[in-house]
This record gives structure tokens, sequence and C-alpha cells, in this order.
């Protein structure tokens, strides 16, 4: 028999490993057939984790994951529960069974790491009165599992940035986007973002009330923003426009220096004030809004009642009713900003791209007793900090004698 050298044969079962990965075997042959290699040895570690993310918003809760396009949510009004009761605590046990049972229903992975980020109204809440929040989101961990982090607008702002830059691509233009949400706006790049506790939901009850005084009348009931006076109009117009005057921001965000320009990507301007411009045939360039066109609208709409607004504008919309609020809105902050016009950009965006894959988050998720021992704090501590900090607090304590 013939005698192979050592170096032979490693040299022979090396070229048999290089064979493997193209699809031959150590016979010298080559084969045409696929790789047989045991199902729970992976070829490769994701370079990304897997994480499914909860955006809590003012409006409900949306859940995806990371390395995955599908999506879910549920519709539940934690703006009007705020509203009406000062907390969030009257949508525990909702929020504890959406948290458990959602995931399933878009057919997540169930193995994923699980984070949650709570978004505007949830900033709110934790301003009026932190304790109460805190010890919700203590009970809802113990019951789900779920890390609920209260996210801060800049941090918000950079969510959307990142995940419109995502889904747009180089057609995404202009130096900044604005984000309006129920109860809070962020104007954000990729550096961060600036904004206030002003969405379409808020804004509008800013004017209802404001109205409200206007007439005389009791601080409660029903409000409509429709069948105004031009007196009424031009009152709700002025106070807005005070309301962002009044907002004190660092030099770098101030009127005019904050943007060169903007691309509005939210529902209520995409699907509401943009298309609604088209319909009354005062929008003149494709995919643009124009100071003077929205300052046209509230002059033709403000006048009518709900129903002839629904008339001139082919049917009733969840728009509709945030119309004129969301007009008067958009005029004040392009005025505020010295800006003629915005771009519009039809894009599905949401904060569950950021959150997962929100590194520090994540981290700080490991560290949840650290997290909600800081909610008190006012403003709220900066979550790449306090990441650090909590890892630093682990670790010293672990290495205690």
């Amino acid at each position: 028999m013939r005698r192979v050298g050592l170096n032979t044969v490693n040299g022979r079962i090396f070229a048999c490993l290089l064979a493997l990965l193209a699809g031959a075997c150590a016979t010298g042959q080559a084969v045409n057939r696929p790789l047989n290699l045991p199902l729970n040895l992976p070829l490769h570690k994701p370079s990304e984790p897997c994480v499914v993310a909860f955006d809590l918003g003012s409006s409900g809760v949306r859940v995806g994951e990371s390395l995955s396009d599908k999506q879910a949510d549920l519709r539940f009004d934690y703006f009007g529960l705020f509203a009406s009761t000062g907390g969030l605590q009257g949508g525990e046990s909702q929020l504890t069974e959406t948290l458990i049972t959602l995931p399933a229903k878009a057919q997540l992975n169930a193995d994923c790491k699980r984070v949650a980020g709570g978004f505007s109204v949830w900033r709110m809440a934790q301003m009026k009165d932190p304790q109460p929040l805190r010890e919700m989101l203590e009970r809802v961990y113990a019951s789900t599992g779920v890390a609920v982090f209260v996210i801060t607008q800049n941090r918000e702002g950079r969510y959307a940035y990142q995940a419109a830059k995502a889904k747009l691509g180089s057609k995404l233009d202009t130096s900044h986007i604005l984000d309006l949400g129920g109860g809070s706006f962020q104007v954000s790049d990729s550096a961060g973002a600036f904004g206030f506790q002003l969405g379409q939901k808020s804004s509008y009850q800013l004017l209802c009330q404001h109205l409200q005084q206007m007439r005389n009348l009791p601080g409660s009931g029903e409000c409509s923003l429709q069948a105004l006076s031009q007196l009424e109009v031009a009152g709700l117009r002025q106070h807005m426009q005070q309301y962002f005057k009044a907002q004190q921001l660092s030099p770098s965000c101030m009127a005019g220096q904050c943007s060169q320009s903007l691309t509005a990507i939210s529902k209520p301007i995409t699907r509401g004030v943009y298309p609604m411009l088209g319909k009354l045939e005062l929008s003149a360039s494709a995919g643009v809004v124009r100071v003077n066109e929205m300052s046209r609208a509230i002059d033709k709409l403000a006048v009518l009642s709900s129903n002839d607004l629904n008339l001139k504008l082919g049917g009733s919309t969840e728009f509709n009713k945030y119309l004129i609020s969301d007009l008067i809105f958009l005029e004040a902050i392009t005025q505020w900003m010295k800006l003629e016009h915005i771009q519009v950009a039809e894009v599905e965006v949401n904060n569950v791209y950021g959150l997962s894959r929100d590194k520090a988050l994540q981290s700080l998720s490991n560290h949840f007793e650290c997290y909600l021992a800081s909610i008190p704090v006012s403003p709220a501590p900066d979550v790449d900090e306090l990441a650090k900090t909590c890892r630093k607090t682990k670790s010293d304590r672990n290495a205690a004698p």
C-alpha cells in the first residue's frame, strides 16, 4: 500500500473542508447536490441582534422586529386617558396584555430580546407625576418581562430621522424632517432634534381652550374648530404663534437657524393637510406645501360647519376633525422657522426602527431597576450616560467583598 505523508494528509483535509463549502466531497469528484448540515448549526452569526420593539404612542401600541418588516398595532387612546384622569394607570391592564399578545399577532420571533419606548403622552405623564408612572412600569415589567422606557424628545427625533432616511434614502434631500405625533412634534436631523409637547391632539386641545376663553365659555365640554368667525380665526392664529415664540430653545435651535429645509413625514400632513390642498386646488407643486397655500385654506375652511367641510372635501375622514388645528400649527411653525414651504414625503415611519436598533437602550434594559430609580429626576437623564452609570453601579456592587 502506498504511504502518504502527514503533510499530504493535512493538505487533503484542508482541501476537503474548502470543498465542502463549495459543494464537493473528499473523493476528489465534484458533486452537484446541496450541502447538508445539521439544522441547529448556523452557517453564520447575524450581524445584528434580534430585538422586538414596542412603540407606545398617544393613540396606541405598534410592535415590530429589528430583523423583519412585519409589524402589528393596537389602537388605544392614551392621550384621552391622560386628559381625563391625569395619568396612564387606567391603561395598565390593557398594556400588560398587549405586550404579551401583540408580537404573536405580527408573527414575530418569540426568542428576540424585547424593549418598549413610551413617547409623547408618556413624557407628559412623567412630567406631571412621575411616581405613579414609575410604579406602573415596575408592575408591567414584573408581569411581562418587558422594560418600558420613557423616551426623550431628542431621542425620538433621532429615531424618526433614522427611519425616514432608511426608507427614503437619497429622496430625503432636506436638512431636517418634521414628525408630528399626537402629543408632541420633533424637528430632527441625524444629530438630534428639538420640539415640545404640541402635537395633533394637544394643539387641537390648546386651540379649543383658547376658543372657549374667547367665547367666555367653561373650560370643559365638547369643542369644534369649525364654523368660526373671522375674529376667532385671527385669535387662534395669534395664540398659536405666541405659543411658539414663548418656547425657550438653545441658541442653535432658534427660529430661522434650526433648518434650511424641512420634509414632513407624518400622517396628519401626508394624508390630511396635503391631500386636502389638492382637493381645493390650492397646491401648486407636487410634494410641496407652501405657507400661503395653508393660510388660504384656513380662511376657506374654518368658517364652514363640520358637515359643510366634509361635503367640501368629498367625505369624512379621521383627519377632518383636526384639519384646522393642523393647518394653524403648520402655518405657525413654518413662519417661526422662517420657511416659505415644506416638502411632503409619504412614508410609513414609526419609532420601532430606532427603538430596535438603540444599543444603549437595550443595554439599559438589563439594569431596569437602576433606570426606574432615575424616573423621578427631572429633566430625564440621557439614556447613553445612564446606561454607563447603571453598568458601573452593578459592576461595583458585584466587585464588593
